[in-house]
């Protein structure tokens, strides 16, 4: 099940779901435009909060890809490089 947000959800619905679930997939919170939208200021506050959650609750936690090739998905600070940045 996609955790996402579980952070904001109410102490309730966190109970809910670590009784029910033993798996967890963190589907955009560790991607790239999610934790470094701006250069060089990087937030992992959401996955952080969403991993211990889930280390709490004796709940395995399946990562997804961090980069899709879809420029959509890739800040736009990253689409703006040129020449000697991308290096």
């Amino acid at each position: 099940m996609d955790v996402g947000r579980i952070e904001y959800s109410t102490q309730l619905i966190k109970n809910w779901f670590a009784k029910r679930f033993n798996a967890a997939v963190i589907e955009n919170e560790l991607k790239w435009y999610a934790i470094e939208p701006d250069q060089g200021q990087v937030n992992y506050t959401i996955a952080d909060n969403m991993l211990e959650f889930i280390r709490a609750n004796q709940i395995i936690a399946r990562g997804r890809n961090i980069f899709w090739e879809d420029p959509k998905y890739t800040p736009q600070w990253v689409r703006d490089l040129t020449g000697p940045e991308l290096q």
